[in-house]
């Protein structure tokens, strides 16, 4: 399967490898050529293309690139569907295999048996699972001898191995390794080794028959072909599209490289969708554009391996000091006004979380509503600007109003500045915060009104 961006648009463009155009192209060429000696031959005066019934009414032809353009289309939509069909269900096949391998991990944890008898139980199962995965993704893909790899193939006794390896049960083998899984379980819920009630087991196997089921959806993408009378339709039609076009192009054009050109672009693009439709039909084969089989065989066996870890399986603690109270907890979440979250000051894993496990240091509290940012603002900037009662007796009436003129300038400044700060955030915060302001500021008048009122 090819990656690529969506932006790198000129590497895209002349990428080869996977590239259906230089096939489409070479379909086109032989098409390209005859025109460009129609035109040739019509302008020595050996032929009159004008003449010809084919190429002199374009209705005929319009219709005629309708009909193949429908058909090329339609076989291109219906391959991409069975396309994604067939990735659809190879991942929901891991995801159901995966899921059950780690429940059985856990209930086997948790039981009372001797980590020894676990830990060779739980290797055991692994390796059972990815035994599973290799056999099935050997029977989705359509390569001759594929030999997918497992996890420590020498742990295991040669006698069963060497009877899911053999011939006599190819096509068999996904049954016979979800057997062997199933069994297996079961010994353990017998043993005591799983430590769970059997109704939550049957459910793990109900997931391994979910993924099998996926498995067999997926295989019938490759039994099932698209059907004949589509596929011998379009050959048909795109054989008699490459006979009429150089002729139809040919007489209506002046120079024989023209001709030449437009031919070779015209066919090469209806063939290069017939071309897509062929490539993707059946993906899981060794062509670059199909489902890249061996790197989501090498995820699953990396998934198990992360699964043999056992510290992938340590729970992690509540350290001392730990935030318990849903204050403090409501207090690490900055929200904005219609209520997602805005600026992260909870702390993240990678920014808080060395490597090493260490936690860094904590980040710095901040206020987590706006409200309460707002409250705080206006309690300093009203002890800022509170008059003192023995200073405004004892000042002159032109000083008091001096004096008043330069507090509310101040204070109208300060407004704005904080106005200007919070308009980048919503209009609503800039509204609450407007609020406050004309609170503020009518508060102001009323306490200077009235000391004045009380010197006078």
């Amino acid at each position: 399967m090819i990656y690529y961006h969506n932006y790198h648009l000129l590497s895209n463009v002349m990428r080869v490898k996977g590239s259906i155009l230089p096939r489409a192209m070479k379909h086109a060429l032989v098409s390209a050529i005859v025109a460009g000696l129609f035109k040739l031959c019509e302008d020595q005066g050996l032929i009159d293309l004008k003449d010809m019934w084919a190429i002199s009414d374009n209705t005929v032809m319009k219709n005629f690139i309708w009909a193949l353009t429908f058909s090329l289309v339609f076989r291109t939509n219906t391959s991409y569907n069975r396309y994604w069909a067939a990735a659809n269900h190879l991942k929901k096949m891991q995801a159901e295999f995966y899921d059950a391998a780690t429940s059985v991990i856990c209930f086997t944890l948790t039981s009372a048996k001797p980590p020894e008898e676990k830990l060779k139980f739980s290797h055991l199962l692994l390796r059972l699972f990815a035994l599973l995965h290799a056999v099935t993704m050997e029977d989705l893909s359509t390569l001759a001898n594929e030999d997918y790899p497992l996890i420590d193939i020498q742990g295991l006794s040669r006698d069963e191995l060497k009877y899911i390896a053999g011939d006599h049960f190819e096509g068999m083998k996904p049954e016979i390794a979800m057997n062997w899984i199933r069994l297996y379980i079961m010994n353990g819920l017998q043993s005591k080794l799983i430590d769970a009630d059997p109704a939550i087991v049957t459910r793990v196997i109900a997931r391994l028959g979910s993924g099998l089921s996926h498995f067999h959806a997926a295989v019938q993408v490759n039994q099932v072909q698209f059907p004949f009378p589509y596929v011998q339709s379009n050959l048909l039609l795109a054989l008699v599209h490459c006979l009429l076009t150089p002729l139809n192009i040919a007489s209506k054009t002046n120079y024989w490289w023209g001709s030449f050109l437009l031919t070779l672009f015209s066919i090469s693009l209806l063939k290069a969708i017939d071309l897509i439709g062929v490539e993707i039909d059946a993906p899981f084969g060794e062509d670059p554009n199909d489902l890249p089989m061996w790197e989501l065989h090498g995820e699953f066996l990396s998934d198990l391996h992360t699964m043999l870890n056992p510290q992938s399986w340590r729970l992690p603690r509540m350290m001392e000091g730990s935030k318990t109270s849903y204050e403090e907890l409501l207090a690490t979440f900055k929200r904005n006004p219609d209520g997602t979250l805005g600026e992260n000051t909870c702390g993240a894993l990678k920014h808080d979380v060395n490597p090493d496990g260490e936690s860094r240091n904590e980040l710095p509290f901040q206020a987590a509503q706006l409200d309460l940012t707002l409250n705080v603002q206006e309690e300093t900037q009203k002890q800022a600007i509170k008059p003192e009662k023995a200073q405004v007796a004892s000042l002159p009436w032109k000083i008091i109003v001096e004096g008043l003129g330069e507090q509310l300038r101040w204070q109208s400044k300060q407004d704005v500045e904080t106005l200007q700060k919070l308009n980048e955030r919503s209009e609503l915060q800039c509204a609450q915060t407007l609020h406050v302001a004309f609170q503020q500021f009518h508060a102001l008048i009323s306490a200077q009104d009235q000391s004045i009122t009380s010197h006078l």
